[in-house]
């Protein structure tokens, strides 16, 4: 079969409004390479030539090759822009890539409906619903607007109680059923054709990933079916519409990264203090305990004196990083673990802080940024944290396990020789930089 490439390129301000009037031509699937000008690539079953110059001239740009190809062609040229997307505990892969052992795997090929983990917006969202897990469990969720489904899909593998998906384009739903059976979700995903006032019940999370303007006309539909006491996230703004996008529907801001902001409920703490019991079945019982505590010897309020600072003594360290929100949820849930405190931040860095030490995360730039980390290279090849009995690497190891961390060398390994104890676990974080936890005494 053959398939109309068509790739223009338009102004970076307007790439994300021309893509969806591009997809709205009939599209399968729109890849933006970014740059200014921006590229955009699509796939088309017709000649729609004159419909992409249309959109092109509409926001500022221009069609750079319209021609037909074999499938063949198209199908080895995305794999090779198509590789796995990692966000949080999160592996987007598509069906040529393999899962990732020890993370939370969706398998999504790109197609004709928006969500595959290459965006923003998507890779925000994720990230809130992974924190608003980890804050407590997620109920009844509703993915509004859902695309490929692939937030239904990581709710419910984050094990909420029910998953609602909707949207009003059917071929999106065509799209989210389809990758929920080839992910094994198709059971724990109820899917609805249209917008919220279809969605029957009431929702303790309801997750929009969707533009301003809906979210600005959608609003108390979302107020009225949220229980009390639920949660509300609002993706797809842009940073500058966030101030005015905030104001119009009472939200705050959640989280902020490459440009987008989400927003949640300005009144949401409320809502959570004076939260009604929810009239919903009860979730079943917890099929595996509490995480683990990392052990600490010696009472935690005592403080060993200050001791004098070592001429020579590191710093600081900073650590350049592929995707900043993915490993500042990462160390902000491992540091602490540590001892280290949430120190300073700012547009594009974060750091933790150990007495006069510090970590800083450094969000990293293009177009370095695509080379990657690999701990081969000249360069640092690990890095040791201390720990202060073999049962605190014992239960960082438990820890690691149930975060779904990727555990090196089959776990705890004694590592010293005659006489010389060492014992210590080895992991890695989202760029695969290695990490140890080591008990030395």
């Amino acid at each position: 079969m053959k398939w109309f490439r068509i790739r223009l390129t338009v102004p970076a301000a307007t790439a994300e409004d021309a893509s969806a009037e591009f997809a709205a031509l009939g599209a399968s699937g729109v890849k933006i390479e970014d740059g200014d000008p921006a590229v955009l690539e699509s796939h088309f079953e017709g000649d729609v030539a004159e419909g992409a110059r249309g959109v092109a001239a509409a926001f500022g740009g221009k069609v750079e090759s319209a021609e037909w190809v074999e499938e063949e062609d198209w199908m080895e040229a995305w794999k090779k822009r198509s590789p796995a997307v990692l966000v949080g505990r999160f592996c987007i892969h598509p069906s040529h890539e393999p899962p990732r052992w020890g993370m939370l795997n969706l398998r999504i090929d790109p197609g004709t409906a928006f969500g595959t983990g290459d965006h923003p917006t998507t890779r925000l969202m994720l990230l809130e619903i992974e924190a608003m897990a980890a804050a407590r469990p997620l109920g009844r969720f509703l993915d509004l607007g859902c695309g490929t489904g692939i937030l239904a899909m990581a709710a419910a593998l984050l094990g909420a109680r029910e998953v609602v998906a909707a949207d009003v384009d059917r071929r999106a739903l065509d799209v989210a059923r389809d990758n929920a059976r080839a992910n094994g979700l198709e059971g724990k995903i109820k899917f609805v054709e249209g917008s919220i006032g279809k969605c029957p019940g009431r929702y303790e999370e309801i997750a929009a990933n969707l533009t301003p303007d809906l979210h600005l006309a959608r609003f108390r539909e979302y107020r009225k079916k949220l229980v009390s006491g639920g949660r509300l996230r609002m993706g797809g703004i842009k940073e500058d519409e966030a101030a005015g996008t905030a104001g119009a529907v009472e939200g705050v801001e959640a989280r902020r990264g490459e440009g987008w902001v989400v927003l949640r409920g300005a009144d949401e703490a409320a809502w959570v203090a004076s939260a009604a019991p929810v009239v919903a079945p009860p979730p079943e019982p917890a099929k595996s305990p509490d995480p683990p505590t990392l052990v600490l010897s010696g009472p935690v309020e005592e403080k060993a004196p200050a001791a004098p600072k070592k001429r020579g003594a590191i710093h600081h360290l900073d650590l350049n990083v592929g995707n900043l929100d993915e490993s500042k949820l990462f160390y902000g849930r491992l540091l602490p673990r540590f001892g280290y405190e949430k120190g300073e931040a700012g547009e594009g860095w974060a750091s933790w802080k150990s007495g006069d030490f510090y970590i800083t995360l450094v969000q990293a730039q293009d177009p370095w940024r695509a080379d990657g980390y690999h701990r081969k290279c000249i360069g640092v090849n690990h890095l040791a944290f201390a720990a202060p009995s073999r049962d605190a690497v014992e239960a960082l190891h438990e820890w690691l396990m149930w975060e779904s961390i990727p555990v090196l060398y089959s776990g705890p390994m004694e590592m010293g020789g005659e006489g010389k104890e060492n014992y210590a676990v080895f992991f890695e974080d989202p760029d695969r930089l290695k990490l140890e936890y080591v008990y030395r005494p």
